[in-house]
């Protein structure tokens, strides 16, 4: 690594461990900035707190619900329904009933890591970048490394290995049981699987296969007017699409697309890392992020007998799907020409 490059770092993690330490009283202000930044580690609440206001920048999550949860294991927050109704008083008094759905579900943050390394000469790239200050490049390749890493075990994951392997599974289908394997794993009721779309077919049309999908949602839910399609980029082949960023240099796993039309009477999107022939039907505020507060720790080394800078995040987190009845999956799904 060049000097330059070592200086920025170094000021950089000066920054991060000042500001830390602002926010903990317990920690002696002039002897703890004496650290050798070839190892820092980071853990308190302030680091939680730079993490969900840097996932917030993200489209997806800003959409969904962010849960700091105290405990490991809870109740989830549940969705909320109108609950219209009339009572002839005369007979009976009026009976109060709860306005969200019951019963609400059990969140289990556990551990999830997001390892990675830079290799020295890309933070010297990095460093030698005359328009953009250094701080900023390299917070957003770390930021965009666990959000993508989160995003891909939320649409992916399907289970938690113990000890799971990027080689067989690569799209983090080991790491967690998300968003998606939750639904598969425990609503099969509101699956889909295997379906053919084609002209000599069950469904002749995408539109007539998302309809098929919001039979299995009952009202009042699918009357509200709120559920969205999330389509996979193979079901999106032949459609129109609404690139919302007009910056194609900017970093896409931030952005969502939106279709020009509606499919199955549904607004449908394409979001980064969701299954390429799935569609999922659900409203935004159906899907959770849990992360337990007291968990995010972020560790970073140099190794310079391999010329590279390693990174180690951990958090505990939780993929919840709030409500399986406000939601259906179709996947696996076959188009023919």
């Amino acid at each position: 690594m060049q000097k330059f490059t070592q200086e920025h770092l170094d000021n950089y993690y000066k920054k991060i461990f000042s500001k830390n330490l602002n926010h903990d009283e317990n920690l002696n202000h002039d002897e703890d900035l004496n650290v050798n930044f070839n190892s820092v580690l980071t853990l308190n609440e302030q680091s939680e707190n730079d993490l969900l206001r840097r996932m917030r920048l993200n489209e997806f999550f800003n959409l969904i619900n962010i849960i700091k949860a105290t405990n490991p294991t809870g109740e989830t927050i549940g969705l909320k329904l109108p609950i219209a109704s009339t009572t002839d008083t005369d007979k009976k008094g009026r009976e109060p009933n709860a306005s969200h759905l019951q019963p609400t579900k059990q969140y289990h943050c556990k551990q999830i890591n997001v390892d990675g390394y830079i290799p020295y000469s890309k933070l010297d790239a990095l460093a030698g970048t005359i328009d953009k200050d250094f701080a900023l490049i390299y917070e957003e390749l770390l930021d965009n490394e666990i959000i993508s890493s989160l995003l891909l075990a939320g649409f992916n994951g399907r289970k938690r290995a113990e000890t799971s392997d990027p080689t067989a599974n690569p799209l983090a289908q080991d790491a967690a049981e998300g968003w998606i394997g939750k639904i598969a794993n425990h609503a099969k009721a509101q699956v889909i699987t295997g379906a053919t779309v084609g002209a000599d077919r069950q469904y002749k049309s995408i539109n007539a296969l998302i309809k098929a999908g919001l039979e299995k949602i009952p009202n009042p839910i699918k009357a509200r007017g709120d559920l969205i399609a999330i389509c996979g980029r193979d079901v999106l082949l032949d459609s129109r699409i609404e690139i919302k960023y007009s910056d194609l240099t900017q970093n896409q796993a931030e952005k969502i697309t939106v279709l020009n039309q509606l499919l199955g009477g549904l607004r449908a999107v394409n979001i980064p890392y969701f299954p390429a022939n799935s569609i999922l039907i659900t409203r935004f505020d159906n899907i959770s992020f849990y992360l337990q507060r007291g968990t995010v720790r972020t560790f970073k080394t140099e190794n310079p007998s391999l010329d590279r800078l390693e990174l180690y995040n951990s958090m505990c987190v939780d993929f919840i799907i709030e409500d399986y009845q406000s939601c259906a999956l179709i996947e696996n799904i076959n188009i023919e020409e």
